[in-house]
């Protein structure tokens, strides 16, 4: 009986299994910690590609604000008519004032477009590109070092007429990033066009070889302008 007292006494093995046990927690708190700090790293590396993201599009957005609105197209044409059969006959005369600024080739052949009222009513992509710090037409300091940014111009007819037509403009800036955090990021730069025609009819007396003769001037001018921008988060399309 004494020895059996004994045995369910006997405290041997207790400190190994509290050694054992306090080992347990030691673990469990040490992989709490590093996974912890884990996450935290990743969360940190995500919010840097996020902030980039971010800069990256707004940059490119605004670079393309200024460099937009307030741009004008205009196109003027002149046709004479001679008031007699002996006067000789004059060519029509045109002539086209192109947008200024970096971007005046994709300005003149929107505008060209909104004159010739050859725009789709449907929404549809009317330029995609890419720009970054190496894209040809694309040296503002504000890109160094940024991603590539993807654009898309959109173009939606609002209402056509004679006298004054409206277009919308939308275009969209995406960075083309390997994470989540960078390709998802979106901005879009929206600005109003206004196509203005006006025309004029009336008799004048040219200079043509030698001598003044009298002609019927019917000139037609048409003005194309892109508004003042605006940008807000998100895709617009």
């Amino acid at each position: 009986m004494k020895n059996l007292y004994g045995k369910l006494n006997n405290n041997d093995g207790k400190t190994i299994l509290m050694a054992l046990f306090l080992l347990l927690i030691a673990v469990v708190v040490s992989v709490v910690i590093i996974t912890a700090a884990s996450t935290a790293a990743h969360q940190l590396n995500d919010n840097r590609e996020a902030q980039q993201a971010y800069l990256t599009v707004s940059s490119a957005a605004e670079f393309f604000r200024d460099e937009i609105e307030d741009r004008k197209y205009e196109h003027v044409l002149k046709k004479y008519t001679r008031q007699n059969n002996r006067y000789p006959s004059l060519s029509d005369y045109e002539h086209t004032d192109k947008p200024a600024g970096r971007f005046s080739s994709v300005l003149t052949d929107i505008a060209e477009s909104v004159k010739e009222n050859t725009l789709s009513d449907s929404g549809s992509v009317y330029k995609e590109t890419v720009i970054g710090i190496d894209s040809p037409g694309i040296t503002d300091d504000s890109f160094s070092g940024f991603d590539e940014v993807n654009v898309k111009i959109y173009i939606q007819v609002q209402s056509v007429s004679n006298d004054t037509s409206y277009y919308n403009m939308d275009i969209t800036f995406e960075v083309s990033g390997d994470s989540k955090e960078e390709s998802g990021y979106k901005m879009t730069l929206n600005i109003p066009i206004t196509k203005a025609v006006s025309n004029t009819v009336g008799s004048n007396q040219i200079y043509v070889s030698g001598r003044y003769y009298w002609y019927t001037v019917d000139e037609t001018v048409t003005a194309v302008t892109f508004g003042s921008g605006t940008i807000s988060k998100g895709a617009g399309q």
